[in-house]
């Protein structure tokens, strides 16, 4: 299964006649004798009670009859096509749930352990483990929406977790670069630039839906076997065993963001950055039609209850926000470049003699 380039980076990369083909991590199974009933699979993991698998939306678009194997058949509860996030409901409780982590942002170069059912029918009908780092905090062209990891992925990954070495999701797996696609347009190989959905879009998502889920800190670290032998047995194979001509069943309810009006013309748009000096945590907006409504999406981002708008943007305007690592002392700024406001966030964040800083978000307003 594939998907188109993202816009933006195709018409970056144009000048240099190159296309960037994103691989959706669904797997096609008709081929294969094993799964002839089969349509597509990928893998998801139960959350909450055990009643909830969370699964990307690409896996299970326009099925109109989804089994989770080992469980029984699910109903689609709630799909977020923008953000690839599905919702299956299943009738009988899954034993293990897991949990979402909270307290820590991710961090860069952090170990990540995925568990998946990839290329079912082919490969091994149990889960399968990889693991790897957190390769970037942002996916192409700096898309906040996703993480960049090097754990190896296959088709059928998709909607697998990514789990921190205590065992809690950070994220859910979702695309990778089709290597051979763009292996003749670059003249290498690229290796395992692969993509994953930060937990914080998840949780968005499950909040505005009212769908439960549980949180846990990172209590300690743990091997890679005790995380994959606690974790497992909540992570399932999702199989589409039947698909209706045309895009999504009816009926399905969608996820829908806030509804936002659209910017008056030549007015620009407007941006916020959020911060909890107790916690660490962070949220940002950008390129909101009001300042009020950059505000709300920047709290929102942030998510803790403690947390203050510390900078406005304007239109036009840039803006950054560094951090030491346990993110409790801050440094922010705005200026008229992007890398201006990088650089002057950090000078304010070591002012505080908290120790080496780090840019966490860095925007533009248009």
């Amino acid at each position: 299964m594939g998907r188109d380039p993202d816009d933006g980076f195709r018409r970056w990369l144009m000048p240099h006649r190159l296309t960037i083909i994103l691989v959706i991590l669904g797997s096609a199974m008709i081929s294969h004798t094993a799964l002839a009933d089969t349509i597509s699979s990928g893998t998801g993991f139960a959350i909450g009670n055990g009643t909830s698998v969370i699964t990307n939306f690409h896996v299970i678009e326009g099925c109109t009859s989804v089994d989770i194997t080992n469980v029984g058949p699910g109903i689609t509860k709630m799909v977020d096509s923008r953000d690839d996030i599905a919702i299956i409901q299943v009738s009988a409780p899954i034993k293990a749930a897991l949990h979402f982590r909270a307290g820590y942002q991710v961090k860069l170069g952090e170990e990540i352990v995925v568990i998946g059912f990839p290329l079912r029918g082919l490969l091994s009908s149990a889960p399968t483990v990889t693991n790897g780092i957190v390769s970037s905090l942002a996916g192409i062209r700096d898309d906040r929406t996703r993480l960049q990891i090097s754990a190896p992925i296959q088709p059928g990954n998709s909607g697998g977790p990514v789990l921190d070495r205590a065992g809690n999701v950070i994220a859910m797996v979702v695309s990778k670069l089709n290597v051979l696609r763009v292996a003749p347009l670059i003249g290498d190989i690229p290796q395992n630039v692969n993509f994953a959905i930060p937990s914080s879009i998840i949780t968005s998502a499950l909040d505005s839906n009212s769908i439960n889920y549980q949180i846990r800190a990172f209590d300690r670290e743990k091997s890679v076997s005790e995380v994959v032998s606690a974790a497992s047995p909540a992570v399932v194979a999702v199989e589409c065993v039947a698909r209706e001509p045309q895009g999504r069943s009816a009926g399905v309810p969608a996820f829908r963001s806030p509804t936002v009006p659209a910017p008056l013309p030549g007015l620009g748009t407007y941006g916020a950055i959020a911060w909890d000096k107790e916690t660490g945590k962070y949220g940002a907006s950008w390129n909101q039609a009001t300042a009020q409504r950059a505000v709300e999406a920047a709290l929102s981002d942030c998510g803790a209850t403690g947390c203050k708008v510390i900078i406005r943007t304007r239109p036009a305007t840039c803006a950054a926000l560094a951090t030491n690592e346990n993110g409790k002392y801050a440094g922010g700024a705005s200026r008229n470049d992007r890398d201006a406001a990088r650089l002057a966030a950090l000078a304010n964040c070591e002012k505080g003699n908290a120790g080496e800083c780090i840019v966490r978000v860095a925007n533009c307003n248009k």
